[in-house]
């Protein structure tokens, strides 16, 4: 029996290089404030932000703003001459992404009980 592959569309992260989002133009904000922040997004405790720490090919800090996903064909994906593979997640970071997902998705910060039918 033969399986075949049914993913028909792929999600789509934007990466913004680290730096640049957490010290340019705030400088109107209390200094702690941007710290916290800072040191939030870092632990992975902000639910809508997905921080890349720079190792192996990444050789700078990423975030990924999960508020700010595309879809495109998988087809177009697969069939680019120019695609190339960054990086790999490892299991931590996988599940970490999962959860943050599942969160972001679901919108449990809502506290809007949603009954099934």
């Amino acid at each position: 029996m033969l399986i075949t592959s049914l993913i028909l569309e792929m999600i789509l992260f934007v990466m913004l290089p680290f730096k640049a989002m957490a010290g340019e133009g705030f400088s109107c904000l209390n200094s702690k404030i941007i710290e916290q922040k800072i040191n939030s997004i870092i632990a992975q405790k902000t639910s809508n932000i997905f921080y890349l720490p720079a190792s192996g090919a990444l050789e700078d800090d990423y975030i990924i703003r999960l508020d700010e996903l595309h879809s495109m064909p998988f087809s177009a994906h697969r069939e680019s001459p120019d695609r190339q593979k960054l990086f790999t997640l490892s299991n931590t970071g996988f599940y970490m992404l999962v959860l943050k997902l599942s969160v972001h998705f679901c919108r449990f910060q809502e506290k809007i009980n949603r009954s099934s039918f």
